[in-house]
């Protein structure tokens, strides 16, 4: 959004003959590198948007879990469902839950490749090569 050159309105290049054009952002976006608070997530046009951004917003602990619900609606418990071991927070749900440890060793072991043990979201995305540690 810019300020208009009259000053009193504004512009964007989202907006085709008045009205805001969706495909316009969405090639905007799908172009584009976005910072994020810890360095640049790449967009990779081979993987689906929709898992892109379910993995950028778990890179930033920013998915449904019982410890991010908790100050916004009464929980019984934050406890993993999965597992009742810890507190259910995104890096638990999908990387260090030992239902989750279980399938990615089962993933591995049927791709036989020798997997590390990942703590969080951030230390597999971290990697060059996630599926394998060397």
């Amino acid at each position: 959004m810019q300020l208009g050159e009259s000053g009193t309105s504004w512009t964007s290049p989202f907006v085709v003959d008045g009205e805001f054009c969706v495909a316009t952002l969405r090639d905007r976006i799908e172009r584009a590198s976005f910072p994020v608070c810890d360095g640049v997530f790449p967009w990779l046009k081979t993987i689906p948007l929709k898992v892109l951004g379910f993995v950028w917003r778990a890179k930033q602990n920013r998915i449904p879990s019982a410890e991010a619900l908790k100050n916004r609606v009464a929980l019984p418990s934050t406890l993993c469902s999965a597992c009742s071991e810890v507190d259910e927070s995104g890096d638990h749900i999908l990387v260090s839950c030992s239902i989750a440890k279980e399938v990615f060793q089962s993933i591995f072991q049927w791709c036989k490749i020798w997997a590390c043990d990942f703590q969080s979201v951030s230390s597999i995305h971290g990697l060059k090569y996630p599926w394998f540690c060397i």
